[in-house]
């Protein structure tokens, strides 16, 4: 009976999650929502080195949004290393954003009203830099992307 409840609590608290799953985009693409702080931005830019790879934590499932379908919103993880450093790569660097949902007039929905959505913004809330204690991404290519501050 006590696992009946456990499962009763985990399935009515994770509705959204049955029709969201993560996925993979390329860096510059999460460095565009990046650049919404040019100091952050160029920051990064200047000392790290990014695989040109990252993942997206929610990929929008059609059911769940229908206008969306696909779409992808953060957090986003990048794997970086020290610019000019060599090998794998060290580090594991989130970026936090925070979507804003908009109906076709671009109207900001209410995040309750988010599957009436037609379009999503995202606003840069923070990059967290983790060292990893081991190698980050075992599977990762060794050349970095060009990845630049500006527009």
């Amino acid at each position: 009976m006590k696992a009946a409840i456990v499962v009763l609590i985990l399935g009515s608290s994770c509705v959204p999650c049955a029709v969201m799953a993560g996925g993979t985009l390329d860096a510059d693409e999460v460095f565009a929502t990046i650049k919404q702080r040019v100091e952050i931005a160029e920051v990064l830019a200047s000392s790290l080195e990014f695989r040109c790879t990252a993942f997206a934590d929610t990929v929008l499932g059609s059911a769940a949004v229908p206008a969306l379908g696909g779409a992808r919103i953060g957090p986003y993880t990048l794997w970086a290393r020290r610019r000019g450093s060599k090998g794998v790569w060290t580090l594991q660097v989130t970026v936090e954003t925070r979507a804003r949902w908009q109906d076709a007039s671009g109207t900001e929905v209410p995040e309750d009203k988010f599957p009436m959505a037609t379009a999503v913004k995202e606003q840069l809330e923070g990059v967290k830099i983790k060292v990893c204690k081991e190698v980050c991404d075992a599977q990762a290519e060794d050349k970095p992307c060009q990845i630049s501050a500006s527009n």
